[in-house]
């Protein structure tokens, strides 16, 4: 659900003040760029700046060859070369700054693009670029406005349109990004992304029944689609039929976090179905497994039921728009997941080992999200937690995945590790863990999912534009009952006012000293 770069431009005018040759082999040259045979349009170029290397045309459009191949360093020299001869050429400074724009030096591609703005200001394609350049520098008011002076000169452009709408998003006002897709929509309706996209702000708002309608075009779109394989299967997929007395086969999508939530929707299915066979993460198998005995589980590794036992598959996504059409449709309490009890021993021994008793056991997750910016935008440097650690008395449990022992180390704060638990591969001995404590405080993350999924009661720390499963303005989860959200009250307002708000929580939570779960 992103803004779009828009395209780079290959364009460049004919050469006019070239020896004959140079001009024929440059004229040669631009056509076979044109029509896509790249091979031929560089071996041309090289040509042509081996006979004259100060040949600026040449030199740009050769710098637009290799951006278009992926190599942006070399494309940036080649159009910074240019551009020291033709200073002028708006295509350049456009091309240059695109270049820079994927580099991520976004400073001296806000200087380009309003160059290519101040030669030729009704350049619209480097007016919406800029503006993403303008939102990565977190300077969001000013990518709106420039969009919006886009917009009013191309009323009805459609990535324009979606462009405007996801910044508008991006700030938080859900509200007011839905008429924005809406007009996109009208002008190309067939547009998944924006389906898509529109789907996401119409969820947030909770108008469920015409978002989950807007989300089933996810898997028409590309972008979606790339980040979210899925493996082929052999049954016919749902098209909206009823289901009661179906053999039904549910397709796993997107992250763990997804198939967690979207579980939570399979004591609907069941009573519904004739029987029910659910793909999932191998991770997540044992889970599943244990708490639902009544389905039969196949991880993403096992071979596919065979053809004749399946009626219909339908995506693990598509439940919600059967069984959640408004927010009075979540049940309570919310859907468990079953520990293993074996591993809760193990770790009740474990804990044991490492804290005492006095004090309130608390997990701790700072960072997640698999896209760069997304990542950027939920997670809160572990060094920023600081204040609210050493100023409530508890035990700090390390629940955050991946490599953070750097960052754990260069803190100095009081986290507690347990030795031999790897949230990214084992699962069940994570949930296990996530079971026994008193409380978890997280970003948003997969963690809060298996917090909620378990029963243990999680705050989630979420940024004021936050995805789409959170509700906005609830305080509390549908999917999960034991969660508590706290979101920030802008985009870019410190933590330090929101981990105040959770250190006077975690008082009223916690009144007197506690004893641990075990």
């Amino acid at each position: 659900m992103a803004a779009k770069v828009r395209k780079k431009s290959a364009k460049s005018k004919r050469p006019t003040a070239h020896p004959p040759e140079i001009q024929a082999a440059l004229n040669l040259a631009i056509t076979c760029h044109e029509q896509g045979n790249l091979v031929t349009a560089e071996r041309i170029y090289r040509d042509i700046l081996r006979q004259k290397p100060s040949c600026a045309q040449a030199l740009h459009m050769l710098g637009v060859v290799a951006s278009q191949t992926g190599h942006f360093e070399e494309a940036s020299e080649l159009i910074s070369k240019a551009l020291q001869l033709a200073p002028d050429d708006q295509n350049a400074h456009f091309n240059l700054a695109v270049c820079l724009q994927h580099l991520g030096n976004l400073q001296q591609a806000e200087r380009h693009y309003r160059t290519t703005l101040k030669l030729a200001p009704k350049r619209n394609d480097a007016r919406a670029n800029l503006a993403i350049v303008l939102r990565d520098l977190d300077r969001l008011d000013e990518a709106i406005t420039l969009l919006r002076k886009a917009v009013e000169q191309e009323p009805d452009h459609p990535e324009l349109l979606n462009n405007l709408a996801t910044l508008v998003k991006t700030r938080g006002d859900f509200e007011d990004s839905i008429p924005i897709y809406r007009k996109a929509l009208a002008i190309t309706p067939e547009d998944a992304e924006l389906h898509f996209n529109l789907a996401g702000s119409l969820l947030v708002t909770g108008k469920l029944e015409p978002g989950w309608r807007e989300y089933s075009w996810r898997w028409r779109s590309q972008a979606f689609m790339a980040a979210n394989p899925v493996r082929p299967v052999p049954y016919p997929m749902w098209q909206g039929e009823n289901l009661a007395g179906k053999r039904l086969f549910i397709r796993r999508e997107q992250g763990i976090g997804d198939e967690i939530m979207f579980a939570t929707c399979l004591p609907d299915l069941m009573a519904v179905a004739r029987h029910c066979t659910v793909e999932c993460d191998p991770r997540l198998s044992g889970l599943l497994r244990r708490s639902f005995p009544g389905i039969h589980i196949c991880t993403a590794n096992d071979p596919l039921p065979a053809k004749t036992d399946i009626d219909l598959a339908l995506f693990a996504g598509d439940l919600p728009s059967l069984f959640r059409t408004n927010l009075q449709h979540f049940p309570t309490p919310s859907p468990r997941l079953m520990v293993d009890p074996k591993l809760a021993e193990q770790i009740d021994r474990q804990l044991a080992t490492l804290v005492a008793k006095d004090k309130p056991l608390i997990g701790l997750s700072w960072r997640g999200g698999r896209e760069p910016r997304v990542r950027a935008t939920r997670s809160i440097p572990l060094s920023q937690w600081a204040p609210l650690l050493k100023g409530f008395e508890a035990h700090w449990i390390n629940l955050q995945y991946g490599d953070c022992q750097a960052e754990l180390e260069a803190s100095g704060l009081p986290i507690v590790q347990l030795p031999g638990i790897d949230p990214m591969a084992d699962l069940e001995s994570f949930a296990a863990l996530v079971q026994r404590l008193d409380l978890v405080i997280s970003i948003d993350n997969s963690t809060v999912h298996l917090s909620g999924a378990v029963g243990t009661p999680c705050w989630v720390l979420l940024p004021k534009a936050h995805d789409w499963r959170w509700f906005s303005p609830l305080e509390t989860s549908p999917w999960y009952d034991s969660l508590r959200l706290f979101r920030r009250s802008s985009q870019y307002a410190s933590p330090s006012s929101l981990f105040c708000t959770i250190s006077q929580a975690l008082t009223r939570f916690f009144p007197t000293p506690v004893s641990r779960k075990n």
